[in-house]
């Protein structure tokens, strides 16, 4: 149950990096204001998102019983429940967990979502300007 809410939570999240760019600037067609709206929730949906999937991992990890604050591993999966021990334990020491974090992965996102937004807003624009192009030649 745990891990389905923390999953909504990410797709919604991920939905709103994918839409929100569209619904902004089609909300303010004007360039200067479309695009500055479109690139500050872009900016702040990414970081936010790289934020929760750490965090989430670290909740899902603590729902199992697994304390993330003792040093040796028998020590963290001393609460876990047998079923869940082998999973607890791939999670724990997941590339995902460990390595690079999610301040930097928020910045490397930042490289593939900002030019989205990018495009986005250019494409509506384009869009506007040949259908107002369209109706002045009919």
């Amino acid at each position: 149950m745990v891990e389905l809410l923390l999953e909504a939570v990410t797709l919604l999240l991920l939905l709103g990096l994918v839409a929100g760019p569209v619904w902004l600037c089609v909300r303010f067609p004007d360039f200067p204001s479309g695009f500055t709206w479109s690139f500050v929730a872009v900016v702040g949906l990414t970081i936010l998102l790289s934020w929760w999937r750490d965090y989430a991992l670290d909740l899902e990890l603590l729902a199992m019983g697994v304390d993330l604050d003792d040093f040796t591993t028998d020590e963290r999966m001393r609460d876990v429940a047998p079923h869940l021990q082998d999973r607890a334990e791939r999670m724990a020491f997941s590339p995902e967990r460990l390595g690079v974090g999610w301040p930097i992965k928020a910045g490397f996102a930042l490289f593939v979502s900002v030019p989205y937004a990018m495009a986005v807003c250019c494409i509506t624009w384009l869009v506007r300007r040949v259908r107002r192009r369209g109706r002045r030649a009919d």
